[in-house]
């Protein structure tokens, strides 16, 4: 809200609560008014600066501060902003930087030039001795070494670096002695000529240091920032919070008081619950409690679907234990039962306890008078050396894996072992004979033994690493494929239709002839005949129905020829002539051959 002040009204104070005064003109004139009164101020038209009227002193100041600067004694004034001092009497002393403390009084020169790079100690008049406006310039004229400056008392107020130049003005004349000044840096300098000082840069403003007061009473303020100096608690109605500290972690929240509480921290997976009076604290979720969960948590999510007690899946369902070795417990009450609907249970291990479900293989091979052992991993197809891991039948065996050695060299080291690391040991049920005997074991893995059991044919009275122990195959649970020619009907391998062959159908002589792929033909053989009938020069012998095995043989005549020397020699035989072939020899000596003219007749 604005209230506009008519220009009339003059008669009375207008007591602005320490809200803001926006919009206004300080009177404007072109000299000091007369009879002005303590805190009276004007804005001076002339000189553009404004003027407050102090009534300690009986002068008006500017805010300005100097608004002018006089040549005299000592004094030249070039420009606007460059002082020349040519005597060291007019209100200045320069003095060079040493480890001696330096301390001003009220009647020290105005200006304190320091040269020189130590660093130097400077202590400021005592407050009171001197008048409020009371000020000193320190100037530092080298790059190196600070002016340390302090107060009456041990306590500083701040260095003036190398370089630089301070004003120090005396605000108070009680008090803290280091909280009664001022301190303007009014930035560096350089020097011309003798004692020539020349301002680089305009003054550099701080703040005074008021010290930290008792008690504050905040009516009205925009913008005021609040750090120090406040006591009591600020209340929520008042926009605070109503308390003083705060749990780190902790949650905030209201109560009657109308003051923000917080809780304690929680701690990781903990829930934000409400207890019995509504207070709010971190902790576990109580599924137990109605109020808590509200819905139906589905199977996707972890939840069964459904509220009745009964799962009912749109797929396959699948209860995963967590953590390790644990177990998924089915609890019926009273005389309840585990119904599986006339379905069943499968993958189940063999048992070791007597209240351990049995496997169908473990119920045959107790049926069958074997002693079923745990199923091992891989089974051995040759002599292995029983140490370290090694892959057996395709099986990369570790340690801790079951094996079952069956065909050592010294079949004395057959058994079921425990891979190992280094040495080899039999398992634990089937380290002593009587548990080798009629041991059966299932074959998990491999390329020639997988899905195979075995079982050892030692008798009772044997003795471990003395009597030979032998395995034999006893089942193998894998399913049995039919080679091309071979047809599998349940268990009954038959020769397919048209390769089948039986020997006392075949023709004579016994003859199987391949006749196309995976096709064979009886076949028989004849002796040829000859362009008259009779029979050729191949003579089979031993043909069917005979029992020693058939043979082939040619046909052959030979006959001695005359001792004299005829011309010709007329030869009866009992052979076909159409192919007949005559060979004539010397019936003594080298046998030569004889050639002759043959006609057949």
């Amino acid at each position: 809200m604005s209230l506009k002040i008519l220009s009339h009204i003059t008669s009375f104070n207008i007591d602005m609560q320490k809200n803001q005064l926006q919009n206004a003109v300080v009177h404007p004139l072109a000299s000091n008014p007369a009879s002005p009164v303590a805190g009276q101020i004007y804005y001076n038209t002339g000189s553009g600066d404004l003027f407050y009227y102090n009534g300690l002193t009986s002068t008006w100041v500017s805010s300005a501060g100097v608004t002018s600067i006089v040549a005299g004694n000592g004094i030249t004034v070039t420009g606007t902003n460059t002082v020349t001092v040519t005597n060291a009497t007019v209100g200045y002393a320069s003095t060079a930087k040493s480890a001696s403390t330096v301390t001003l009084t009220a009647t020290s020169a105005s200006r304190q030039n320091f040269t020189g790079t130590a660093t130097q100690a400077l202590t400021l008049p005592a407050i009171a001795t001197l008048y409020v406006g009371w000020s000193v310039t320190i100037i530092n004229d080298a790059a190196l070494g600070n002016i340390n400056v302090s107060a009456a008392g041990p306590i500083g107020i701040g260095p003036v670096a190398g370089g630089q130049i301070a004003r120090f003005v005396c605000t108070a004349l009680t008090g803290a002695e280091n909280e009664a000044w001022n301190v303007l840096y009014e930035g560096s300098y350089s020097a011309t000529g003798s004692d020539m000082l020349v301002y680089s840069n305009g003054p550099v403003l701080t703040a005074p240091d008021l010290g930290t007061p008792t008690n504050v009473v905040l009516t009205s303020g925009t913008g005021l920032p609040i750090v120090n100096g406040t006591i009591g608690t600020l209340t929520v109605a008042r926009g605070g919070t109503g308390v003083t500290t705060f749990t780190a972690n902790g949650i905030l929240f209201g109560n009657a008081g109308n003051n923000l509480q917080v809780t304690a921290a929680g701690t990781q997976h903990q829930v934000l619950l409400a207890g019995s009076g509504g207070t709010p604290a971190f902790g576990a979720l109580n599924l137990s409690q109605g109020a808590a969960v509200t819905g139906t948590l589905p199977i996707g999510n972890g939840g069964t679907g459904s509220t009745t007690g009964s799962i009912t899946g749109s797929g396959a369902l699948t209860f995963t234990a967590g953590g390790t070795n644990s177990n998924v417990t089915l609890v019926p009450t009273g005389t309840g039962s585990v119904n599986v609907s006339s379905t069943k249970i499968i993958n189940l291990a063999e048992p070791t306890l007597a209240t351990d479900a049995a496997t169908k293989g473990y119920v045959d091979s107790v049926a069958q008078g074997l002693d079923a052992k745990q199923s091992v991993r891989a089974a051995t197809t040759a002599n292995i050396t029983l140490s370290a891991p090694q892959t057996i039948d395709g099986v990369a065996v570790i340690a801790g894996d079951r094996v079952l050695v069956k065909n050592q060299s010294t079949n004395t080291e057959n058994g079921i072992y425990v891979a190992a690391a280094g040495a080899w040991t039999r398992s634990n049920d089937a380290n002593t004979w009587d548990e080798l005997v009629s041991a059966f074991t299932f074959v998990e893995e491999g390329t020639l033994n997988k899905d195979t059991g075995w079982v050892c044919t030692a008798n009772a009275g044997g003795t471990l690493g003395g009597t030979a122990v032998l395995f034999t195959q006893f089942s193998a649970a894998g399913a049995y494929t039919a080679s091309t020619g071979i047809t599998l009907n349940v268990n009954d391998f038959q020769l397919a239709a048209g390769n089948v062959l039986s020997l006392h159908n075949l023709t004579n002589n016994g003859f199987v002839v391949r006749t196309a792929t995976n096709t064979v033909t009886p076949r028989s053989i004849t002796a040829a005949t000859t362009s008259s009938g009779a029979g050729g020069g191949i003579t089979v012998a031993n043909g069917d129905g005979v029992a020693a095995n058939p043979t082939i043989s040619l046909k052959s005549f030979s006959a001695q020829g005359p001792s004299s020397a005829a011309n010709t020699w007329t030869v009866t035989h009992n052979l076909d002539s159409e192919y007949l072939i005559v060979t004539l020899r010397e019936a003594g000596g080298g046998k030569e051959l004889v050639l002759a003219d043959t006609i057949f007749y």
